[in-house]
């Protein structure tokens, strides 16, 4: 049964207990609306209840019984029992009214709409509402945005109030009473003949008119005007209020905006240019008459083949259709505008449609540097068909290396896995980059704080990966490789020479793993001969050179990639004695003849991939630069090699974290050896003369 305010719910509360108990009546819903304290005298007693406008829509009746202590039951206990009285919202609902002074109207009449709203007795009340004109067109493309304002604002509601006692607790009540709540919630949710020229219909808005406060007088009325745009179609007005009082209610009025003889353009959304169409226009006579019309296009940015006027014959309430073809002109838009002149009415309506070019970017870098007292030119050689509405000229200019390193570091300090190649790869060129900011004189001190944390949790890491053997694998549960055992090595021993605490027990355990690993070049295929030339150059950077294996894979060089000839290279002048350095020389000539030049820079390209070593092309350059910026600094060719590097990155980094590492690992030894170190010049950017920084 669904009650009415001022009717009176009459509750049977039947119960276990005899004799005489005491009852506690609640009325509830979020809060305590009322209690009373009751004596029953029987296992079954009626209780009335009044109910009031304020228990709308819903309202929960609360008895708990409790039975004190005697022979049967020594402990005492109590009863709880509770119903749901659903309550009328039919007082609550707003009877509202929107009346247009027309329902046909044509395109920039203005409309007057007359707004009136009355309460569930038909009295006039005042309110507010919020009024919105919409293409009814558009609101057929979608659902209601949500429940009416009755269903919003009145839903039926969860009781919201917990009752518990210190005796026991109910746990069933509680979960049903949760489900309850969750089940009441999902209930709610979101909520005359020819003349002049006709004039032109150009504005097509979706939306003609919105007004979040318009308030109904003393006599529930409001008026307001809107004046139409161009569109030919139905508008709905859709009114939604409330009053202080919290009544709610919503109405909706269509009008149709027309005209006796009105023209429809049929086009496309867009041009491409070149594009062949046909543009029509559907003439409609909604008349009794028929009508001699001369239909006409005229179009900026097309090229309209045949006649541009046409006279037909347009039924009564009929139509007619005319078509022209036509083709897209270069440029950015088309204003096309259909006429239809008739005997007594017409028409006009205009379009602006864009117009697209199909175009492929084409991206052409190029990178180097300026030494002080000279300038460079870059000459930029346009197609001879170009798109000039798009593409730019991007000029980055760094000071030094070092700037150009910082993005490359933000991108290892946020690599989200962490196996220990990435953890290393984190965390070595920190460590080395680091110690570059800090010749540079680079105050950074965020970045250089951040290096220091980021290099305390990897050597954590680190300590806590290595294995029973002194190897590490890429995972915890893997076996030890000795291409990755390596890469650690390298980075704990420049961790511990840049002055972090470096346990040199773990250090040795990796040494004797590695040198167990040697083997003699006959039995090695060519991707474990670049690897034996990375052991190689690790234990010599770490003190524990085995010069025998170094020189004896020299006479293996040409089965070596180059980055494992620049491995070998390092090895070669750490265990070579001063004068004594024809292998490594031999080695760099080699390398310096196998780079590949471009407008970008020098590099080298690997015959085959290594995925044993995660090697790639960017990661050989990089291998090879750092050789020369250890070996020969003076190499003419190394600056060339820097610019490339330099144009590989995308978005301040290389492509993998092996590339990201390798770049950053070479970059400062070359800074370091070169002299970049101390950047202090002033500079200018010219394009074809004029000045741009």
């Amino acid at each position: 049964r669904e009650y009415e305010p001022g009717d009176v719910a009459e509750i049977l509360v039947p119960h276990p207990f005899q004799g005489e108990v005491e009852a506690l009546l609640t009325i509830e819903r979020g809060r305590i609306y009322d209690h009373r304290r009751l004596t029953l005298t029987t296992n079954s007693e009626t209780i009335e209840v009044p109910i009031t406008a304020e228990h709308i829509p819903n309202i929960f009746i609360s008895v708990v019984i409790v039975k004190g202590m005697d022979e049967a039951d020594p402990h005492g206990s109590f009863k709880v029992g509770y119903i749901e009285l659903p309550v009328s919202t039919a007082g609550k609902e707003l009877q509202v009214t929107i009346v247009p002074f027309s329902e046909r109207v044509g395109p920039r009449d203005t409309v007057t709409y007359t707004v009136e709203a009355k309460d569930h007795a038909g009295q006039p009340v005042e309110a507010e509402f919020s009024l919105a004109l919409v293409d009814k067109a558009v609101l057929a493309l979608a659902d209601a945005s949500g429940p009416s304002l009755l269903d919003h604002f009145y839903r039926q509601r969860g009781v919201g109030v917990g009752t518990a006692a210190t005796m026991v607790t109910n746990l069933n009540r509680v979960v049903q009473e949760a489900v309850m709540e969750a089940d009441r919630g999902a209930k709610g949710g979101g909520g005359g003949g020819p003349g002049d020229a006709p004039s032109v219909r150009r504005e097509f808005p979706d939306i003609a008119y919105w007004n979040p406060v318009v308030q109904t007088d003393a006599e529930g009325k409001a008026e307001v005007s809107v004046p139409l745009p161009d569109n030919l179609t139905t508008w709905r007005m859709t009114g939604r209020g409330l009053t202080a009082a919290t009544e709610v209610g919503e109405a909706q009025s269509d009008v149709v905006a027309t005209k006796d003889l009105l023209v429809r353009a049929v086009a496309p959304r867009f041009f491409v240019v070149g594009d062949q169409a046909d543009l029509a226009a559907v003439v409609h006579n909604n008349t009794d008459e028929d009508e001699e019309v001369e239909v006409s296009l005229e179009a900026v940015g097309l090229d309209v083949k045949g006649p541009a006027i046409h006279q037909v014959t347009v039924p009564a309430q009929g139509l007619v259709k005319v078509s022209w073809p036509v083709a897209a002109l270069p440029g950015d838009q088309v204003v096309a505008l259909w006429t239809a002149l008739g005997e007594r009415h017409d028409d006009a309506m205009e379009l602006t449609l864009p117009v697209y070019r199909y175009s492929t970017p084409e991206v052409v870098g190029t990178s180097g540097q300026v030494l002080a007292g000279e300038s460079r030119l870059e000459a930029i050689r346009l197609p001879m068909v170009i798109d000039a509405s798009q593409g730019d000229l991007s000029v980055k200019l760094e000071p030094s290396l070092a700037a150009g390193m910082v993005e490359g570091l933000k991108y290892l300090e946020h690599y989200p896995w962490e196996c220990v190649e990435q953890t290393m790869s984190r965390f070595l060129p920190n460590v080395l980059t680091y110690r570059a900011l800090q010749d540079l004189g680079i105050e950074r001190p965020d970045l250089q704080t951040k290096t220091a944390q980021l290099v305390g949790v990897g050597l954590q890491r680190i300590y806590n990966q290595q294995k029973m053997d002194g190897g590490w694998g890429w995972w915890a549960t893997d076996e030890s490789r000795p291409f990755l055992t390596a890469y650690v090595l390298f980075g704990l021993y420049h961790a511990d020479e840049a002055g972090f605490l470096v346990d040199e027990d773990v250090m040795d355990r990796a040494s004797r793993y590695l040198k167990r690993q040697l083997h003699d070049p006959d039995d090695l295929i060519e991707w474990q001969l670049n690897q034996q030339a990375f052991l190689l150059f690790v234990l010599a950077e770490v003190g524990e050179p085995d010069v025998g294996r170094t020189v004896a894979l020299f006479d293996y060089r040409e089965k070596l990639a180059h980055y494992g000839k620049g491995y070998l290279a390092m090895a070669l002048g750490l265990v070579e004695e001063e004068g004594e350095r024809s292998r490594v020389d031999t080695l760099l000539s080699d390398l310096v003849g196998e780079a590949i030049l471009s407008a970008t820079g020098a590099h080298w390209e690997e015959g085959t991939v290594d995925w044993w070593t995660m090697n790639t092309d960017t990661r050989s350059t990089s291998v090879v630069l750092d050789a020369f910026a250890r070996l020969a600094p003076d190499e003419a060719l190394a600056p060339n090699v820097v610019r490339w590097l330099m144009v590989a990155r995308k978005a301040g980094r290389w492509e993998t974290t092996q590339e990201t590492a390798w770049a950053l690992i070479a970059l400062p030894d070359w800074m370091a050896a070169s002299g970049e170190l101390e950047a202090d010049y002033s500079w200018e950017l010219r394009l074809t003369g004029e000045l741009l920084g």
